[in-house]
């Protein structure tokens, strides 16, 4: 009965044993970068960007920026989009290639919102084609006009007579940092065509 029952203990001491390994090595082979697992919930970074990939480093620290400057400390007293844009794409280059932790799950979900693809940065890979935000005043009000009255169904109301851009750009500003993941693709042509110009 003795040996029945440490074969017993052993074997179930073994079997947890191999759980907890294979959990363990799952975690490490199936995600070890940050990027890793990025690309295991069908997020794409912007070091993927084909098209004026600094532009859109700049793009994301604009629209982000406050919330950038609270929360990592090598951007506190920036001021310009353009050292925020560099200052991005080295600190999201950084963290990419380093080994994606659960209990870390505050700097991922940072990396996860500025140091991947959005719908602005997908909508401007195309040729000849800008975001409303980046905009010329005479491309902004070419845009407006021609959408005005079309918003009602979208969400934003505009009525025929109003010169109020602001509602517009709201909307677009929501919609262009919204990430390019698979829930969000069919938010593409819509936002392409409320919130982009054409040179």
């Amino acid at each position: 009965m003795g040996a029945i029952a440490n074969s017993v203990i052993t074997t179930a001491v073994l079997t947890a044993f191999s759980g907890l390994s294979y959990k363990t090595v799952s975690i490490l082979f199936d995600h070890p970068t940050n990027q890793n697992h990025l690309e295991s919930l069908n997020y794409r970074t912007l070091f993927e960007a084909k098209k004026d990939q600094f532009t859109k480093w700049k793009s994301k620290y604009s629209l982000h920026s406050k919330e950038i400057n609270v929360s990592i400390a090598e951007f506190y007293g920036v001021d310009s989009n353009v050292q925020g844009g560099y200052l991005l794409k080295r600190w999201c280059e950084a963290r990419l290639g380093g080994h994606f932790s659960p209990d870390k799950f505050e700097e991922f979900n940072m990396i996860k919102k500025f140091c991947t693809m959005d719908i602005k940065s997908i909508m401007t890979e195309q040729e000849n084609v800008k975001s409303i935000d980046d905009g010329t005043a005479v491309e902004k009000r070419k845009t407006f006009a021609k959408l005005k009255g079309k918003l009602k169904t979208k969400g934003v109301e505009i009525p025929k007579d109003s010169v109020d851009i602001k509602p517009l750009m709201r909307w677009c500003k929501e919609n262009l940092k919204l990430p390019y993941i698979p829930e969000n693709y069919s938010k593409l042509e819509e936002v392409q065509e409320f919130c982009s110009v054409t040179d």
